[in-house]
C-alpha cells in the first residue's frame, strides 16, 4: 500500500476511533486492528494537524432555542467522555480545557 493511501486509511480510522468514544485498545478489538498501528497513526496525524482550537459558532435563534438545554460532551483522544450541564460557568470550562492534555 502506498504512503498516500495508508495516510488516508489510518486517518478514517483514528476519525472513526476518536468519535467512537471508545479506548484505543477496545476500539481496536472490536474491529481487529493492530493497537500499536493506531497508536502510532493517532500520534502522528496529532503531530500533524497542530493543536486543537476552539471556534465561536453562532446557532440560529431556532438552533439555539433546541440546544440551549443540551448537555455537553467533551470526548478526548485518548478515548474518555465528560458529560456537563447544559450551561457550565464559562471561566471554569476554560480553565478544565486549559488543563486537559
Amino acid at each position: 500500500m502506498q504512503d498516500d493511501s495508508r495516510k488516508t486509511l489510518w486517518t478514517e480510522r483514528v476519525g472513526q476511533w476518536r468519535a467512537s468514544g471508545l479506548s484505543q485498545r477496545a476500539f481496536c478489538e472490536q474491529h481487529g486492528w493492530p493497537l500499536n498501528r493506531l497508536v502510532y497513526w493517532a500520534r502522528r496525524l496529532k503531530e500533524v494537524s497542530g493543536p486543537v482550537r476552539l471556534v465561536a459558532v453562532k446557532l440560529s435563534d431556532k438552533e439555539a432555542e433546541n440546544e440551549v438545554n443540551a448537555p455537553l460532551t467533551l470526548r478526548g483522544a485518548g478515548g474518555w467522555q465528560l458529560m456537563l450541564p447544559a450551561q457550565p460557568d464559562v471561566a471554569w470550562l476554560a480553565d478544565l480545557l486549559r488543563r486537559l492534555p
